[in-house]
C-alpha cells in the first residue's frame, strides 16, 4: 500500500503490494494499529513503537517529523 510517509516501517517510502517486515522491532508485536499515514505496535515487553507520518505529533516523540522506522514512545 501507500508508504509516502514511511507508514509501512521498512525504512523506505516505496509503495508495497506485499506484506513487508517492519525494520527495527526486535520483539514480536502483540497488537498493531494503523492510521492513514502512521502505524504503531505494542510489543511483548509492553513498549509501544510508532512510525510514519507525524504532522500532528501522532508518533509521540514531540518532533512533528515523519519517521521511516519505528520510534519508541516514551510515556
Amino acid at each position: 500500500g501507500k508508504n509516502e510517509h514511511g507508514q509501512i516501517g521498512d525504512g523506505s517510502q516505496a509503495w508495497r503490494s506485499q506484506p513487508t517486515r517492519v525494520r527495527g522491532l526486535d520483539l514480536p508485536a502483540l497488537q498493531v494499529v494503523v492510521g492513514s499515514e502512521h502505524s504503531c505496535a505494542l510489543l511483548e515487553d509492553e513498549s509501544v513503537w510508532c512510525w510514519g507520518g507525524n504532522e500532528r505529533a501522532q508518533l509521540g516523540d514531540g518532533s512533528g517529523l515523519d519517521s521511516l522506522s519505528p520510534l519508541r514512545v516514551i510515556p
